[in-house]
């Protein structure tokens, strides 16, 4: 909300003495409760149901929620004449705001209940189960409907604002709809090309590597990444990223086949190691630099 309006309201709170009621809530509405709940990568892949325990405000047995055992000690409050509302003035405003002597209840109760103090609620301890969808992603806000602290007698129950936060993983990671995965590959596939056998969360996938693939290069198994919440039938890829893997230590042998593969590179350049070295060559020289043999 922009900060112009936030004045306004403050302005309102200072006159007052309270904050200014807003939102469309009654009084005697719930509140709303907030939490996190941690999930792993692959729950917010496939979907996942979990169990959670909350502490909220619910109606008091002892009294049936009416705060007093007896009907009879309901008594008409006084300063608002039932009406739960009083008018304040300030200037030329005039405010409609919760009775301060009932809190917007209406009545005032002579005996109050023990167990609930005359509140009609009482604190207990519930477990709950909360649905998390398919391709929700870190930070994600799920709203319970009703879930949250009940309310006064005529009031609307709160609602469970559920916050996910989801796991960093050992293999992937997640970009916007796409699911990516780094695959070490040796000098020889990369050059020659293959079949390699690569994880996703729905099994084990065989990718092909094209000949000639450079480091870096993304190759994508379609579908296999997050489905959309807003558009059905919608998903990401699975974004495979090459990653070239050279032995440590090389072996006599993978380093006299390396040697003699890094002479035949000398002697027959690619186009683009052949365009590279033009440039440079051209750069020194303009330099007034010993051009590039």
């Amino acid at each position: 909300m922009p900060s112009g309006f936030e004045s306004i309201f403050d302005a309102f709170d200072s006159l007052l003495g309270g904050p200014f009621q807003r939102g469309g809530r009654d009084a005697r509405d719930g509140a709303h409760l907030g939490l996190r709940l941690g999930i792993t990568l692959e729950d917010s892949y496939h979907g996942v149901k979990k169990r959670i325990a909350l502490k909220r405000h619910e109606g008091c047995a002892a009294c049936k929620g009416q705060g007093t055992k007896s009907k009879s000690d309901v008594r008409r409050c006084s300063t608002c004449h039932g009406h739960g509302e009083v008018v304040q003035s300030s200037g030329f405003f005039q405010v409609v705001t919760a009775c301060p002597a009932c809190g917007g209840k209406g009545t005032i109760l002579a005996h109050p209940c023990p167990d609930c103090r005359g509140d009609g609620r009482v604190r207990v301890q519930r477990e709950i189960e909360v649905s998390i969808p398919a391709g929700v992603a870190d930070g994600m806000q799920l709203r319970l409907t009703g879930e949250g602290d009940h309310g006064a007698p005529g009031g609307r129950p709160g609602d469970v604002i559920v916050e996910v936060e989801v796991a960093a993983h050992d293999l992937f990671a997640r970009h916007g709809l796409d699911l990516l995965v780094g695959v070490p590959l040796g000098v020889a596939t990369l050059a020659l090309g293959g079949e390699v056998e690569v994880p996703t969360f729905e099994g084990i996938r065989e990718l092909t590597i094209p000949p000639a693939t450079s480091p870096g290069t993304a190759l994508r198994l379609a579908g296999l990444g997050f489905p959309n919440l807003r558009a059905r039938g919608v998903r990401g890829d699975l974004v495979c990223v090459a990653r070239i893997e050279v032995p440590r230590p090389l072996s006599p042998a993978y380093e006299r086949e390396v040697r003699s593969l890094a002479e035949i590179e000398a002697r027959h350049p690619t186009p683009r190691r052949k365009e590279y070295l033009a440039a440079l060559s051209a750069f020194a020289a303009e330099a007034g630099r010993k051009p590039v043999s």
